[in-house]
């Protein structure tokens, strides 16, 4: 913030900067209450909200159901499309230019504090719901959306090499735009990628040896509990604990007599 202040303050628009500024981190605090809000409607916990200097964190509770983890990360940029679209018509009908090809906020913008708040709205949405880079909210619906249908190393995997990309595409973009601090940002990501990745494949080595079958198992019904509705809950539970019980069970020597019904009762 200091440094984004003195870049302003360069350009002689010190007060206008500030007042961006403040706008920025109250969409950052709407858009964290608005994950907050859908985590609520989810029947999830919400513990508190961290702002930070790269932006905003909502710690909120992780469902079983993929399709409600996917609805809690949709819930943050779901509140900067509404107001995106609020500032547009408020741009229209004022007869204000608009660019959507604007990706910066640095001087010399600063004429309209209106549109330089919808673009600052408009970048979130672009970084939120069109890049699949985890933890972002895009990078979190790809990776819930994925985990519907494939197991945990696999999404890993994919998420991992999707974040290295996304990752490197917004170091180039950023020294492209001479903005150092998103530059260290965007490496920081392709790094948590990488690890995503590896993570990945680790767990793929595990579960594919035949030694580990219980591993896959585990993982295999850890990975289907989320596709089962509370009715049926119970019923897979114990189905699953039969199987467990059934492969851990000692098989019986040939040579040994069966023991009568009372012995094996008691």
């Amino acid at each position: 913030m200091i440094f984004q202040l003195v870049d302003w303050g360069r350009a002689g628009q010190l007060l206008y900067g500030f007042e961006l500024m403040v706008a920025l981190w109250f969409i950052i605090l709407l858009h964290e209450l608005g994950h907050c809000y859908m985590a609520r409607k989810r029947k999830q916990p919400v513990k508190e909200i961290l702002l930070w200097p790269l932006g905003g964190l909502a710690m909120v509770g992780q469902s079983r159901s993929h399709d409600d983890n996917v609805m809690i990360a949709f819930g943050g940029p779901a509140v900067n499309l509404i107001i995106a679209v609020l500032l547009f018509i408020g741009l229209v009908s004022t007869g204000q230019k608009i660019d959507l090809s604007l990706l910066e906020l640095t001087p010399p913008y600063g004429d309209s504090l209106m549109r330089d708040i919808f673009n600052m709205n408009y970048v979130m949405i672009l970084l939120n719901l069109l890049l699949p880079i985890f933890p972002l909210d895009g990078g979190r619906i790809f990776v819930g959306t994925l985990s519907k249908h494939l197991l945990e190393h696999k999404v890993l995997k994919i998420a991992g090499v999707t974040t290295i990309m996304g990752g490197i595409g917004l170091a180039i973009w950023s020294l492209s735009q001479n903005n150092l601090t998103n530059f260290g940002a965007s490496l920081l990501l392709a790094m948590n990628g990488e690890m995503m990745r590896q993570q990945g494949v680790l767990k793929g080595l595990k579960t594919g040896k035949k030694a580990d079958v219980l591993d896959v198992i585990g993982t295999d019904l850890k990975q289907k509990q989320h596709a089962i509705n509370p009715i049926n809950q119970a019923r897979a539970n114990k189905k699953a604990t039969e199987i467990l019980d059934n492969l851990t069970k000692p098989k019986k020597s040939e040579s040994v007599a069966e023991k009568p019904p009372e012995s094996e009762a008691k």
